[in-house]
């Protein structure tokens, strides 16, 4: 019977790239939430919007995703799916919904770090 040494059969290639995975924060100076006058709507998503439906919008990101939100204030974090198109403001690349920002206690336009969980 085999004795395990640690190191691999002969003649079994062992691949030398390993990745490694940082989960990174990243940090946008403007970000913003929705919710009000559109409540009772469709999401692109598929969702309808409710005061209590925590998700982010986002242009190009597959309905779904998940992302992980932390308000640079308070350290609040909350992670949430994509479940909406938007924002339609340039400079902007999330965009809130109603539920998600009281989560975190960011319902205004300013500064959020992000990052895939």
């Amino acid at each position: 019977m085999p004795v395990a040494t640690g190191a691999p059969p002969a003649g079994i290639a062992v691949p030398t790239n390993r990745a490694i995975v940082v989960l990174t924060w990243h940090h946008d100076a403007e970000e913003s939430w929705y919710g009000p006058g559109f409540y009772g709507n469709r999401t692109a998503c598929g969702y309808t919007l409710t005061t209590t439906l925590r998700g982010v919008a986002n242009r190009t990101l597959p309905c779904g995703t998940l992302v992980t939100f932390r308000n640079p204030y308070n350290g609040a974090t909350i992670t949430v799916p994509v479940v909406d198109r938007g924002p339609y403001v340039a400079g902007r690349q999330w965009d809130l919904t109603g539920a998600t920002c009281l989560a975190i206690d960011h319902c205004w336009t300013g500064p959020l770090d992000w990052r895939f969980p």
